[in-house]
């Protein structure tokens, strides 16, 4: 091998080793790019974790409010016919608020009073309905829940 020979192939690996560095890193673009990639992700990521975890507690707001009108549909219905008061009333417990409504209604031509109690707060509102009915100097109760 003679010198010019040697020569071409240290030219040739010099210009390879030139090549392959110059392609080795990456540019300014492609970080750009990634950098936008990764931030469209983590946003579209943390909207859900965001928009699940506020509403991790609804089902438990819920249930406390059903409970809440069940009780004060039950303690108004568990009275004698007679002592089931006409009228409009409200309550507050526990950052809800529970209206009652104590009406005289008719149903399959009996009369009955209608009890319509409303839970409304914390992001609830829902009603429950029962009516009591005095058969023969008994008192029967019909209670029909509406949840809504």
């Amino acid at each position: 091998m003679d010198l010019e020979q040697l020569a071409s192939l240290l030219k040739r690996d010099l210009s390879m080793i030139a090549l392959l560095k110059k392609q080795s890193g990456t540019s300014l673009i492609e970080l750009v790019f990634s950098i936008i990639i990764i931030s469209i992700s983590l946003t579209g990521i943390l909207s859900v974790m965001t928009q699940t975890i506020s509403h991790s507690a609804d089902p438990i707001v819920q249930f406390k409010a059903i409970t809440i009108a069940e009780s004060y549909l039950e303690k108004t219905l568990s009275k004698t016919y007679s002592n089931i008061t006409l009228g409009n009333f409200s309550y507050t417990v526990d950052g809800y608020i529970i209206s009652l409504s104590v009406l005289a209604d008719t149903v399959a031509g009996q009369v009955v009073k209608k009890a319509i109690v409303n839970v409304s707060g914390l992001g609830v509102s829902l009603d429950l309905v029962g009516y009591a009915a005095n058969e023969a100097g008994s008192n029967v109760i019909y209670k029909a829940e509406k949840y809504e």
